[in-house]
């Protein structure tokens, strides 16, 4: 039998987190490599999640085995079981951590909790199943942008050849995270000549301030929604209001062109 123990997150421990999450969702279809800095952004910076939220299994080495990261409502956002033990082990490991989640769980007055995991890794689904967990098979494509100011640097330098002559507007756009979970940037300031994007500096003046949230921003990216619809909806805010045209043209620059990011597009 392997010898485990639980504890909460401890500061330092994002990099061997990370490289445990690493080593069990590599081979996952969609996997995008994460860092320290990220995983500090998307869960120790998130509202509602407490240290003691990130339970940690380990020997008594210290060597990290496995992790779970109980967030709001119960739902829980992250969850690994190294690949490096016997099916045994890692069902007993899986077993430990479920123990530590639902005692937070209960501890913040949670009824349910629920996962999102790969049914192809048999001993942590069947763990679950084994002690009483409903297996919803779902069928989903999740799309994150790690780096917003990277994104919108990148689409405004592909499209500065269609830019009008002379635009010399500067922007502010202050953002709240919305529905999007994961929000690093909280304001950009952009210049369109040329073509620049920097995230989370202080106010210096800009000409037009755009104030929305990321999932709005996104939506329309991905053409879920329309600029004009997100304005007719109270979604964007503009000061002064005389620059309402100069936000419209530069929020519509973002729209990805083409059908590649539509669930089944290829199928229609």
């Amino acid at each position: 039998t392997m010898k485990t123990l639980v504890r909460p997150y401890r500061p330092g421990d994002e990099t061997p987190l990370v490289s445990l999450w690493r080593e069990v969702y590599a081979t996952n279809g969609g996997f995008v490599t994460r860092t320290p800095g990220y995983w500090r952004s998307n869960i120790l910076a998130r509202p509602n999640v407490e240290h003691a939220d990130i339970q940690i299994l380990h020997e008594p080495s210290g060597t990290i085995l496995g992790f779970g990261v109980l967030g709001p409502g119960g739902d829980v956002l992250e969850f690994a079981v190294t690949r490096n033990a016997t099916p045994s082990q890692r069902r007993a490991c899986t077993q430990q951590l479920l123990t530590a989640l639902e005692r937070r769980a209960q501890h913040h007055g949670y009824e349910t909790i629920q996962f999102g995991l790969l049914t192809s890794d048999r001993a942590v689904s069947q763990t679950l199943s084994d002690l009483g967990y409903r297996s919803e098979s779902t069928r989903s494509l999740q799309l994150v942008i790690v780096d917003l100011a990277s994104f919108c640097a990148a689409i405004l330098q592909h499209r500065q050849p269609e830019f009008p002559e002379q635009w010399t507007t500067s922007f502010r756009v202050n953002l709240e995270p919305g529905n999007y979970r994961f929000c690093p940037h909280r304001n950009l300031n952009i210049t369109v000549d040329p073509p620049s994007v920097i995230a989370n500096v202080p106010d210096q003046g800009a000409d037009c301030t755009i104030s929305m949230d990321v999932f709005t921003l996104t939506e329309i990216a991905f053409g879920l929604t329309t600029v004009h619809r997100a304005f007719d909806e109270g979604c964007i805010a503009v000061s002064p209001k005389s620059t309402q045209s100069d936000a419209v043209r530069l929020l519509s620059q973002f729209v990805i062109r083409g059908d590649w990011y539509s669930p089944l597009a290829d199928a229609r």
